[in-house]
């Protein structure tokens, strides 16, 4: 894993970008929102248990506060402030068929200067069966006619113990990469941030065990130099196994 995380930021650092200015402000913009559900087939729980934030300012530190439905059970970590938004996801889910674990937000936000950006993240799975397991991030230029600056989307459904790692390309079923993980972002723009981390228990017959994920998605406002990405990466990860 620290392979991996170093080979990911030395792409994006071989870039060159870096962030020279005042200290960078950023203004969270309307609509964005922060949820984690779950559900259990089996208990018939629908709609799924769903617990919702819709930061309006910066900072903004919150965790939706363990949704659950049986055995499964979703919690997501976020803190937003003026050098980037950092959600850190864990959940478990349950055997039966059709159970799942998600967390998922939409940021809308613009910054006050040009500044670098930085997309890192990833996700570990611990079950020995293998099931349906989901990565998804993008950053989106929303001004005028919207285009992607970033899309990583891993999805496998039968890997057990499964990893992801955002840029990269892992998954045992689809994935989608395209754009630039590392770059520019201009003044006055809107941007909207996504992350998405999923652990379901379909689309084929029931497990026998439960699973776990743990892992992170953040957005680094400017981008970091090599070394303290790194560290970040690998503060992050260690918390997180921690619990």
């Amino acid at each position: 894993m620290v392979r991996r995380l170093v080979q990911g930021f030395a792409l994006f650092a071989a870039l060159g970008l870096a962030h020279t200015g005042a200290a960078l402000s950023v203004t969270l913009d309307p609509g964005g929102w922060i949820s984690s559900f779950t559900d259990l087939a089996v208990e018939s729980v629908f709609p799924p248990d769903i617990v919702a934030s819709n930061p309006a300012g910066l900072p903004s530190s919150a965790t939706t506060p363990g949704a659950s439905a049986g055995p499964s059970a979703a919690v997501m970590d976020y803190t937003l402030d003026h050098d980037g938004f950092a959600i850190d996801f864990t959940q478990t889910v349950a055997a039966s068929t059709g159970s799942g674990s998600q967390g998922t937000g939409y940021i809308y936000f613009t910054v006050d200067e040009d500044t670098t950006y930085l997309v890192s993240g990833l996700l570990d799975v611990v079950d020995s069966e293998g099931r349906g397991v989901y990565l998804r991030t993008f950053l989106e230029d929303i001004t005028g006619a919207p285009f992607f600056l970033f899309q990583s989307e891993q999805y496998s459904q039968s890997t057990p113990n499964e990893s992801f790692t955002i840029g990269l390309t892992e998954g045992d079923t689809s994935n989608l990469l395209s754009g630039s993980a590392s770059g520019v972002l201009l003044a006055g723009h809107v941007y909207r941030f996504y992350a998405d981390a999923a652990l379901q228990s379909w689309p084929s017959a029931a497990r026998t065990t439960t699973a776990s994920a743990s892992g992170n998605i953040t957005l680094h406002l400017p981008e970091p130099s090599l070394a303290l990405a790194v560290a970040l990466a690998l503060a992050r990860l260690a918390a997180l196994r921690s619990r």
